[in-house]
């Protein structure tokens, strides 16, 4: 679940500012869009700096680290990055709950699947005893 989730942050934030953020660029866009998704999955799934670096295939953790601790500040002084921010937070937040609703459904499916099986189970294994029983008689 996890995996898609990232794919989801780093598709949201791409399709927001119009790049690709896992190109290895240095225009304010793609610098701005990894900061974002650093932040972000440090934020939610607690991930390590290094974790984090090598979901982008950065040889240095220190650059999620300096993306992290700049974020907020790009947000104070520009206005655009912090409603970039608002709207990625948002759609992403919506994707994952609509994801954690299919999982959780296909879930409970599993596990009704699962009951059944072991109710037929003990059908079975109860017969035997039964069978057992009167043997034992």
């Amino acid at each position: 679940m996890k995996d898609s989730l990232i794919q989801d942050l780093i598709l949201t934030t791409s399709k927001e500012l119009g790049v690709n953020i896992k190109e290895k660029r240095r225009t304010e866009s793609h610098v701005i869009g990894r900061f974002i998704a650093y932040t972000l999955l440090r934020k939610h799934f607690g991930f390590t700096y290094q974790k984090i670096a090598k979901i982008f295939d950065i040889k240095q953790h220190g650059t999620i680290m300096h993306g992290i601790k700049e974020l907020p500040f790009i947000v104070k002084y520009n206005e655009s990055v912090a409603q970039s921010l608002a709207k990625i937070c948002n759609e992403w937040r919506r994707s994952s709950e609509e994801e954690g609703v299919k999982i959780h459904r296909n879930g409970i499916k599993d596990l009704e699947d699962r009951i059944n099986l072991l109710n037929l189970e003990v059908e079975v294994l109860q017969a035997q005893l039964n069978k057992l029983k009167k043997i034992k008689q």
